[in-house]
């Protein structure tokens, strides 16, 4: 009887507990997504978050024009720039723009929302499609006046930065970070938008995920509900990476990869994030183009150490969590560093600032001063040589770069202003110099440096000329990386590994084809669907087509960019399929017909058909739309040398290839064959010497020099070029050696017979 009723009580207790388990697991495990609940939802729990969002740059990231939201004068005001006339006014409770319309004429045109709301204000605009379009007149909300974004140029209605174009669209540009689930909704047969948002401006869910699940579990009857504000929502405070990321998503310079991003997703699965490449950054580092925060929050010491966003900034007013030196002092020890001994400035000056220093403001936007996040330690003997600025003579203008280097190096010692810096290897490495490769390959193995610098160091590499570096250097490099905990870096050597060993290096891309990270497994994919001859085995197979499936799905994803349908055009012609890539190419024109790269790509389509008039035809129009796009005059020149009495026209078209672009190795080789045809040695052997000083040491060109001066019988000449080669890089490939099995007979015995001319050359 006692044990019956013990083995009741604990049957009953087992099925209490397993309630209780189980009321606890399915609001957070139940089928089917998470949905949006809006703020109102969340605020019944949470009306302090929510009291102070309330009218935070967040809040007022997008709202609908009225009286209370339109912070521009449109009493009547009139704008002109470059001879365009613009009018600002009012009738009723309409916002009216009189400006130039896509066609160039004047039209007028109701303000539908408006988009941001300091230190500017910009406006949107209704097309047909479901299209929004930015104007690019905004409204300083400062010093309370009308500017232009061009200020310093006339855009005409057919370049694509002209407010009417695709690169002005919000649909796509500006959408996603200025509003909350944002759906874009793009329908490609129609040509049209139909997209839909859950709020119209940066709300709760938008950094928290949808809501519904923890609204289920809050309300959950119970008992084991411990008020987590975390539970059933995305862990973007689980640790500072995922909370870094969740902010770098809109707060970086990236391009959308692949669509559905929730917060807390690892931002590599849905975004590219761009790199410190040339003209985006300056060699250092430091902000150069409109690179917001992300990147170069990611070179910082503080990104190493762990330091979040919000450590920094409130998340719910989207401002400081101090004003001034306070904000620094809350972890930097304030008698240590707030004072003349560290600052050697007057206390309470500018130059007392802590961000004055370790965060100086580019202004984008005409009116947006922002901070450089890398938070560097001023570095005025760098920037003569790097041709970069720093913050003291930024400040004393009227004082030289050695001027400032001195003073640093008095007040903190010489050791401080002198240590190695990455940014020395990066413009060693822009300019290609000899002493690059060895460098990057360092930088790029240092796991205590940032991943972001690192990944560079990967890029650059890849990207030297190949007579700057050894190629077992490159190869050993790119290898190492791509074994590299950080996804950028491993992103950056399967990049490398198409650049720069391309099918040799099938064989390492094959091992990330299940890489963790979405974008570093579908780009090994992209990759390797250009090498036909694979030999993958049965497995890498298999996940080479499950890659590239998830690949042509991201793409897809996007069909609303005519950068999509290039990249399918290419995959589908990687595969044997040239109709589909057609069609891809032809619909990437129908959205942007002034898209050159696929015009371009359409035409050696054509080319390889035979359809040499129509691929010709394509090209031109490719050239009188972008004049100095290099590929399309080497491809045009090669077209042209199809035909033996156009050689002169070809040589032309090269000519421009190499002028455009002096690192187009084949163009050179091309127009140094097509003068030799035209029985012109000397300017043949001139043209290929030229390259060979823009590109010092490149292999394919120390080749075709070498065979050229081997078919006029130099053969002394030849040898000593490849000998002189081999000596300087250490070359030991197949190529070397069999140019070297080539030469040395004839420079014996003249013209004697001896081995073939290696397999490939000329």
């Amino acid at each position: 009887m006692l044990l019956g009723c013990a083995i009741a009580g604990a049957c009953l207790l087992l099925a209490a507990v397993g309630g209780w388990a189980l009321g606890w697991w399915l609001p957070g495990h139940a089928p089917g997504a998470s949905r949006y609940v809006g703020r109102q939802t969340c605020g019944q729990c949470h009306p302090e978050q929510l009291r102070r969002h309330a009218g935070s740059n967040h809040d007022r990231a997008m709202e609908r024009v009225g009286a209370d939201t339109v912070l521009g004068d449109f009493e009547q005001r009139d704008f002109e720039h470059f001879g365009v006339q613009t009018h600002f006014h009012r009738l009723a409770e309409q916002f009216l723009v009189d400006t130039e319309g896509p066609g160039g004429g004047q039209q007028t045109y109701p303000v539908r929302y408006t988009f941001g709301v300091r230190p500017l204000q910009q406006y949107l605009v209704e097309f047909p499609g479901g299209r929004l379009q930015c104007l690019p007149q905004a409204w300083d909300t400062e010093a309370r006046r009308w500017f232009h974004l061009y200020p310093q140029e006339r855009l005409a209605p057919s370049d694509e930065l002209h407010w009417t174009g695709a690169a002005q669209n919000w649909n796509y540009m500006c959408a996603e970070c200025h509003s909350t689930n944002l759906e874009r909704n793009f329908e490609l047969a129609a040509n049209a938008y139909h997209t839909t948002w859950s709020e119209i401006d940066v709300s709760c869910e938008a950094c928290h995920g949808p809501g519904s699940r923890h609204v289920d579990m809050a309300e959950s009857w119970l008992p084991w509900w411990d008020g987590s504000p975390a539970r059933g929502l995305n862990p973007i405070r689980a640790s500072a990476r995922q909370e870094i990321e969740t902010c770098g998503m809109c707060h970086s310079r990236r391009r959308a990869s692949f669509a559905g991003h929730q917060p807390g997703d690892p931002l590599l699965d849905h975004y590219d994030v761009e790199l410190l490449r040339e003209g985006i950054y300056y060699p250092d580092g430091q902000i150069l183009e409109e690179d917001y925060e992300y990147g170069s929050f990611l070179e910082s010491k503080m990104f190493l150490k762990g330091v979040r966003c919000t450590d920094c900034h409130d998340p719910h007013t989207a401002t400081l969590r101090a004003e001034g030196n306070k904000l620094c002092n809350r972890c930097h020890e304030p008698a240590r560093f707030d004072t003349p001994r560290h600052h050697h400035h007057a206390a309470g000056s500018t130059g007392a600032s802590c961000v004055a220093c370790h965060m100086p403001t580019r202004t984008y936007m005409v009116v947006d001063a922002r901070h450089d996040h890398s938070l560097r330690i001023p570095r005025p003997d760098l920037s003569d040589k790097l041709q970069t600025p720093n913050t003291c003579t930024d400040c004393h203008r009227d004082q030289t770069n050695a001027w400032a280097a001195q003073h640093t190096a008095t007040w903190y010692g010489p050791h401080a202003e002198r240590a190695p810096h990455f940014g020395e290897t990066l413009a060693a490495a822009r300019a290609a110099q000899p002493n690059a490769g060895a460098a990057l390959a360092a930088w790029a193995r240092r796991r205590d440096q940032s991943p972001i610098v690192r990944a560079t160091a990967v890029a650059h590499l890849a990207a030297l000329p190949a007579g700057a570096v050894a190629g077992t250097t490159v190869a050993d490099a790119l290898a190492t990386a791509l074994d590299d905990p950080e996804a950028m870096v491993r992103l950056a050597a399967v990049r490398g590994c198409e650049q720069r060993l391309g099918a040799a290096g099938g064989g390492l891309l094959a091992a990330r084809l299940d890489d963790a990270s979405r974008l570093v497994r579908t780009e090994a994919a992209r990759a390797l669907s250009s090498f036909p001859d694979r030999q993958l085995t049965a497995a890498d197979e298999a996940a080479f087509s499950r890659s590239l499936e998830e690949y042509l799905k991201g793409q897809e994803d996007f069909a609303d960019q005519a950068a999509a349908h290039l990249n399918l055009g290419v995959i589908r012609s990687n595969q044997g399929r040239p109709d589909l890539a057609e069609a891809a190419y032809a619909t990437a024109l129908r959205l942007a017909p002034g898209y050159v790269p696929a015009r371009v790509n359409w035409a050696m389509l054509c080319y390889d058909a035979g359809r040499l008039d129509e691929a010709e035809r394509l090209l031109r129009e490719a050239l009188s739309l972008a004049p100095d796009f290099a590929p399309a005059h080497y491809s045009l020149g090669l077209l042209l040398a199809e035909s033996p009495a156009r050689l002169a026209e070809a040589e032309q078209s090269l000519l421009k290839a190499v002028t455009a672009d002096p690192h187009q190795i084949r163009a050179w080789y091309n127009l140094a064959l097509a003068n030799e045809h035209l029985g012109r040695p000397a300017q043949a052997e001139a043209y290929l010497r030229t390259a060979l000083e823009k590109n010092p040491g490149d292999p394919q060109l120390i080749e075709a020099l070498a065979m050229f001066l081997a078919r006029l019988k130099r053969w002394d000449e030849g040898l000593a070029l490849v000998e002189q080669w081999v000596a300087s890089t250490g070359a030991q490939d197949q190529r070397a050696a069999a140019l070297l099995e080539y030469l040395r007979p004839r420079v014996k015995a003249g013209s004697s017979p001896g081995p073939s001319p290696p397999p490939g050359l000329p």
